[in-house]
């Protein structure tokens, strides 16, 4: 009698586990319906990866690149403000993408370009040792990006839910817990990835 009351408790927790992968399923189906699947990959590749794991792992290691280079804390806050004032620049990116469309496109020509200068800033880093200003203009360049894709793609969420009221708490809950899990990958591998 024992093993068959183990035995349905067993039974019953693995239900309950399948349950909450059932539903998480269901629940990307019904954004993919109401928003299309070209969409939600776009969303996660901006916010997930460029806000998400991109922004945690450059704010994160950014001290260790000034540190190795001999930068004193005082002088290297003055470095790390300049490299972080793209996210204060942000109504200026706002009002620029929505006042100078290209090619008739107000946002996608403005990500894609920030993104080519964002990959050529952490090319140069990588590849070859540069001075602390030429660092911070990377890191500039690096924060430009992930500022521009995180507004304009914000403004395109935004409107979204205007049209689809109803479904607007499952795309900010798609958007933020994509954010918060590349953040915390990045800051998991951060370490290694340095010390490669």
């Amino acid at each position: 009698c024992e093993t068959t009351e183990q035995d349905s408790y067993i039974s019953n927790a693995l239900s309950e586990v399948t349950i909450v992968p059932k539903a998480g399923i269901a629940w990307l189906q019904g954004l993919e319906v109401t928003f299309g699947t070209r969409y939600l990959i776009m969303l996660a590749t901006a916010q997930w990866f460029v806000k998400g794991f991109m922004w945690a792992f450059v704010h994160t290691s950014v001290e260790w690149v000034y540190r190795d280079m001999g930068v004193p804390g005082p002088q290297m806050q003055i470095y790390r403000a300049v490299a972080w004032l793209p996210w204060s620049m942000k109504p200026v990116f706002g009002v620029l993408s929505d006042m100078v469309p290209i090619m008739g496109y107000r946002k996608t020509p403005y990500i894609l370009a920030v993104s080519v200068a964002a990959s050529a800033a952490l090319a140069h880093l990588w590849s070859t040792e540069t001075s602390i200003w030429a660092t911070t203009m990377c890191l500039f360049v690096t924060q430009m990006q992930i500022a521009v894709c995180d507004l304009l793609t914000e403004a395109t969420y935004a409107e979204r839910m205007r049209q689809q009221p109803d479904q607007g708490p499952n795309l900010v809950l798609f958007v933020w817990a994509g954010i918060n899990f590349g953040s915390l990958m990045a800051t998991s591998t951060v370490g290694s990835i340095l010390s490669y």
